[in-house]
């Protein structure tokens, strides 16, 4: 699905994503991305390894310079403007468990980026692991960001896994500001401030991943195409939706909005194709909830209400 980021003091969409895993993302469909309106937007995709051990044999064992190559081909053909680095939840160890996680991502990085000089790279991070891993000693085993600060261009942090869909998160979405939870594991976006606001992280280099379609239950996930998830089929069927799927109101998406403004770089909304495709929330706006947030993130004096 497509994503957009809106970056700061932007009125519009100014930086579109595409996860290059995904198969019906074919040379095609990124390139009519790409050109679109004459190729005045960038265009960032996700890369990844597609398992943690690739990743391993990557970052350790990896003859660095072929992949850069690579890569430099790939952009060659098609004209993105950077790479976002998926999959690494967690430092990776060598084989042996001795490897330097951080000096060889640092190398990894550099080939790429000098073998390509233009392009950006970004790293993905998930804001729950955030949290959970906001221990950065000497010994912690999460990531050193002083290490990784110089060599990468920005940080994505992903909120989609921020909470499961629960009853207590239908309405008003998984990433509340505030809960009155006593739960440890339930996460408000208040506590990952407070965690950010103390890591070591390149502040000015950080943008939020929020999602802007519905999420359902873990029991009710397999019964549902990634792309019904959306607004459209949410106000088309609320009756039978309104007790399994997890959706964020306009008040929430507009604190979500100023929050981002106030705590990273800019945002992206997740999934901006799947919010009200047919008007079947009667907002006659399409990207409803995306343009809630851009309201709260641009501080508007006549937010959008539906």
């Amino acid at each position: 699905m497509q994503n957009a980021i809106v970056c700061p003091n932007a009125t519009h969409v100014k930086l579109m994503t595409i996860r290059a895993t995904t198969a019906v993302y074919n040379a095609a469909h990124l390139q009519s991305l790409i050109d679109f309106e004459d190729g005045s937007h960038n265009v960032y995709l996700f890369y990844k390894h597609q398992t943690l051990d690739e990743w391993n044999d990557a970052i350790f064992f990896g003859d660095f310079q072929t992949e850069a190559q690579k890569v430099h081909e790939f952009i060659n053909l098609h004209a993105v403007k950077g790479l976002i680095l998926d999959g690494i939840d967690d430092p990776l160890l060598s084989e042996d468990g001795g490897g330097n996680f951080h000096k060889n991502f640092a190398a990894y990085v550099t080939a790429i980026k000098t073998e390509n000089p233009d392009l950006e790279i970004g790293f993905y991070l998930s804001a729950r692991l955030f949290i959970i891993n906001a221990n950065e000693t000497e010994n912690s085993t999460w990531f050193d960001f002083c290490k990784m600060n110089d060599v990468l261009d920005f940080y994505v942090i992903e909120f989609a896994t921020f909470n499961i869909c629960s009853e207590k998160f239908l309405h008003g979405g998984i990433t509340p500001l505030q809960t009155n939870s006593t739960n440890p594991d339930d996460m408000t976006l208040n506590t990952f401030a407070a965690v950010l606001n103390q890591s070591t992280i390149a502040k000015d280099k950080v943008y939020f991943e929020f999602l802007i379609s519905p999420i359902p239950t873990p029991e009710e996930v397999g019964n549902f195409k990634h792309c019904e998830l959306s607004y459209n089929e949410y106000c088309e069927n609320h009756d039978q939706y309104q007790e399994i799927w997890c959706v964020d109101d306009q008040d929430i998406l507009n604190k979500k909005g100023k929050f981002a403004k106030d705590y990273s770089n800019g945002f992206i909304g997740r999934d901006i194709d799947l919010v009200d495709r047919d008007n079947k929330c009667g907002c006659n706006n399409k990207y409803v909830t995306f343009y809630m947030l851009l309201d709260g993130y641009n501080n508007a004096n006549d937010p959008l209400t539906c």
